[in-house]
């Protein structure tokens, strides 16, 4: 039985969701450093803050997914 060489496609996924999860984490909670969409709504204010922290949100919700799609490929393969 000739063993299958496992794809790239899982790596990236992972590179890319642990990626995000050390710039969300480390840099946007932990150092305050940048909002997802600070170039473009300034978070100086109350309700532009909230609307970074909600952008973040979904970041965070993005990462996990590239994270958990990496996982299950590399299950299934």
């Amino acid at each position: 039985m000739v063993k299958e060489k496992p794809g790239v496609l899982p790596g990236l996924l992972f590179g890319l969701g642990f990626g995000g999860f050390v710039d969300g984490i480390v840099l946007r909670e932990i150092l305050q450093w940048h909002h997802m969409i600070s170039g473009a709504q300034s978070s100086e204010t109350l309700t532009g803050l909230e609307l970074n922290v909600v952008a973040d949100g979904f970041f965070h919700v993005v990462t996990w997914l590239l994270v958990m799609a990496g996982s299950i490929m590399t299950l299934v393969s």
